[in-house]
């Protein structure tokens, strides 16, 4: 269980030491928004949960997996159904590390990867400056059909 303490009057965290807490294992799992299954095989993963949100916002049939660290992600496991990841990284070095390594790992278990760059530091900052709209049409050449 992930939880964030947001600001009671801005759209933006609490200021407090630790606005987000975990609870229970992370290392290797995820915050799930909807699974592959039906007509998609394709699961949508990404570090954080404003990072996986801001996609899904762009393409709302992709379900979604937020890993909660750069740590986590590389280490996430796919869920059964799963047969193509779409790994959203952040720009910074721990973010393109883990995307590379999930991408490396899923394809040596004959998973299909791809990893998913944003313009800016994250698809959340993506979301904030392109909207969803632009978001979208920059993406649709990585998505695929029905994305």
């Amino acid at each position: 269980m992930q939880r964030t303490w947001l600001h009671p009057e801005r759209p933006a965290k609490a200021p407090v030491a630790q606005p987000r807490k975990a609870l229970g294992r992370v290392h290797g799992h995820a915050v799930r928004f909807g699974a592959p299954g039906g007509t998609s095989t394709t699961l949508l993963v990404g570090e954080g949960i404003e990072t996986v949100l801001s996609l899904v916002a762009a393409a709302p049939a992709l379900p979604g997996a937020a890993a909660l660290s750069a740590g986590s992600l590389a280490a996430f496991v796919p869920p059964p159904g799963a047969a193509r990841l779409l790994i959203a990284a952040d720009r910074d070095a721990a973010g393109r590390r883990a995307a590379a390594g999930l991408e490396a790992r899923a394809m040596a278990q004959g998973l299909a990867a791809v990893v998913l760059t944003p313009a800016h530091g994250d698809f959340n900052d993506d979301l904030a400056a392109l909207g969803p709209r632009a978001l979208a049409a920059r993406l649709a050449p990585l998505l695929g059909p029905g994305a």
